[in-house]
């Protein structure tokens, strides 16, 4: 009679044991996915600081850069309004061009050529002739403004540059000041996303990326082997972003299985990927303790 009590009281203790092991272990994937979660948007939230900050300084740099050009530009034509015949001079221009902390010095006469110089081989170009500078011939209807040219490739060299005109007041035409920009370039390349991703810490085994929401094509991640290719290449369903935005397991290439967990920020996906293994290794531990404990309980 005890033996048979013994028997079914163990039976019952393990299924007990079995149950809350059983119980334990889908907690452990319910907290572990949360935990994802909530780490994701704090990191997320982290980037999308990081990106909206960068364009702040970014386009606050270029107002800066923008009026001190400007101010360059007005500096020279006032120079030349003095004293005209310094345009003569083409030593006296380089001088100029050094005092002013420029790269270029152009002058350009009411029919849109270029006239006078430090880039002896412009000479003559007409501003007519390449989409670049015909920009600046609105300097010749309206000899009051300023115009200060995104940065771009330029209409002889291709070079990229910035340039920057201003009305002559002593004679019909214009100037224009010419600046490398290189400061501006730098600040542009660490708004850029790939930039920012690779400079950004990630835990082991995760991978952040970013999506174009319009294109569905992966402008930024962690791991540059998959810029360039859609969500779809890789094998994500046409309504991936419904499914992501609660979190949910995706398997690409074929044997990588990851819990993905994206969020809308403007135009852009934003995404962290973690493998299924480092999102549950403190399950595992957790597990093996209850395990222990209950074992010795049971014994």
């Amino acid at each position: 009679m005890q033996k048979i009590f013994i028997k079914y009281l163990s039976l019952v203790m393990a299924a007990a044991i079995i149950s809350m092991i059983t119980v334990s272990y889908i907690l452990q994937n319910h907290n572990a996915q949360n935990r994802m979660k909530e780490n994701s948007i704090l990191k997320l939230n982290q980037i999308a600081l990081t990106i909206e900050n960068n364009k702040k300084s970014l386009t606050e740099l270029n107002e800066m850069l923008d009026n001190d050009y400007i101010t360059k530009a007005k500096t020279f034509a006032y120079i030349i309004e003095k004293n005209p015949k310094i345009l003569q001079n083409l030593k006296e221009l380089q001088n100029i061009k050094e005092l002013l902390s420029v790269d270029e010095l152009h002058v350009i006469n009411k029919d849109g050529i270029l006239e006078y110089s430090t880039m002896v081989s412009y000479i003559g170009l007409n501003f007519k002739s390449t989409k670049q500078t015909e920009e600046f011939l609105k300097l010749l209807d309206n000899s009051s403004i300023a115009f200060a040219q995104e940065i771009q490739p330029n209409g002889i060299e291709k070079k990229l540059f910035k340039y920057v005109g201003v009305g002559r007041k002593d004679a019909p035409g214009f100037v224009q000041v010419g600046i490398s920009p290189k400061r501006q370039l730098e600040a542009m390349k660490q708004n850029e996303l790939q930039y920012i991703f690779a400079h950004l810490p990630v835990e082991i085994e995760s991978s952040l990326f970013a999506v174009d929401a319009k294109t569905n094509v992966i402008v930024a991640h962690s791991e540059e082997k998959y810029l360039g290719n859609t969500m779809f290449n890789l094998g994500f369903p046409v309504d991936y972003t419904r499914t992501l935005e609660k979190g949910c397991f995706f398997t690409i290439e074929g044997n990588i299985k990851k819990y993905y967990f994206i969020k809308q920020y403007d135009n852009l996906l934003l995404g962290i990927g973690q493998k299924e293994s480092a999102l549950y290794r403190e399950r595992f531990k957790q597990i093996s303790i209850v395990i222990i404990f209950f074992t010795f309980i049971f014994f």
